[in-house]
């Protein structure tokens, strides 16, 4: 597979040279960890909830095993650990420390980021996304902005631009520092990869997407809350497998971006997108609608 920064999207403009990134081996860490002293501040219009509690989001004790909530990365047998309280109850940076992005010592920026589970239907002004762990948990969705409290903001971009700093140089390793944990996500679910899974990919379609609406300032129909995929045309019947299980283990770096850097009414443009080599498959936040026939074909390769 290729993992790339930029490549020519149909509702671009041609990009610049693209970054190619060679598979690399990485070892699995499992780090097992608890959180403590929770930080009080959080927006009144979008207090955390406790999301093993909450009504809502019932369906995340599926996830419970003991004492930790257990993923499964996609198409593969790799488990990873997470206390009982990840993401509930209070504002912290519940993933640092804790794999798959935050446990190497070179882990990007948003580990040490506070955020928190919220209720999408009790969240105004603030920017919230849909899980990243713990799909079967539909209503379940975190925010890194309601952690910034009244006035504040948990937004790299506009924390640099209040401080007046040189942002274009801030702005090429931010980028660089999310697409090296992307690459390494991929190079995981890679290695990892059990063909006897079977990754479904319906619920993310970017042909149909019934959840997509007009948005003027993106000129496209949108689904801020999701990444989106869009199955290639070409490859062996495993190679597609593979896409499907790369696309979900890929949205988890993505949602993560999405939720740090994104204004709280989407009207800031910015894409984070891989096309598979092998198959000609797209995955991409924010999810979009792909069925007008302009796009229809359409290679990311």
């Amino acid at each position: 597979f290729r993992a790339e920064v930029a490549r020519t999207h149909p509702n671009r403009p041609p990009a610049a040279v693209p970054v190619r990134h060679s598979p690399m081996a990485l070892a699995r860490a499992c780090l097992f960890g608890a959180f403590a002293g929770l930080a009080a501040a959080q927006s009144a219009e979008c207090p955390c909830i406790d999301a093993l509690t909450a009504p809502s989001t019932a369906a995340l004790a599926s996830y419970k095993q003991g004492d930790k909530l257990v993923f499964t990365a996609s198409g593969s047998t790799s488990k990873y650990y997470f206390p009982l309280n990840y993401g509930s109850g209070g504002c912290a940076a519940y993933d640092d420390g804790l794999p798959p992005s935050c446990a190497n010592a070179s882990k990007p920026g948003w580990c040490t980021a506070s955020w928190c589970y919220v209720d999408p239907n009790n969240c105004k002004g603030v920017s919230k996304i849909n899980t990243r762990f713990f799909p079967i948990a539909e209503n379940l969705y975190f925010s890194y902005a309601t952690c910034a409290a009244a006035g504040g903001s948990a937004n790299t971009v506009e924390a640099w631009s209040s401080q007046q700093l040189v942002a274009a140089q801030n702005v090429i390793q931010l980028i660089e520092d999310y697409g090296r944990t992307a690459r390494f996500q991929l190079e995981n679910i890679a290695l990892n990869h059990n063909l006897s899974i079977r990754c479904d990919n319906s619920a993310i379609d970017m042909c149909p997407c019934a959840e997509c609406t007009l948005s003027a300032t993106w000129q496209s129909k949108m689904d801020f809350l999701q990444t989106g995929y869009l199955a290639g045309s070409s490859g062996s019947v495993s190679e597609q497998k593979r896409a499907k299980c790369l696309s979900q283990g890929i949205s988890t770096a993505y949602k993560t971006a999405a939720a740090k850097e994104s204004d709280g009414n989407f009207q800031r443009v910015g894409y984070s997108y891989y096309g598979d080599q092998a198959t000609g498959s797209y995955t991409s936040w924010p999810r979009e609608d792909m069925c007008e026939s302009k796009r229809q074909g359409w290679d990311p390769r």
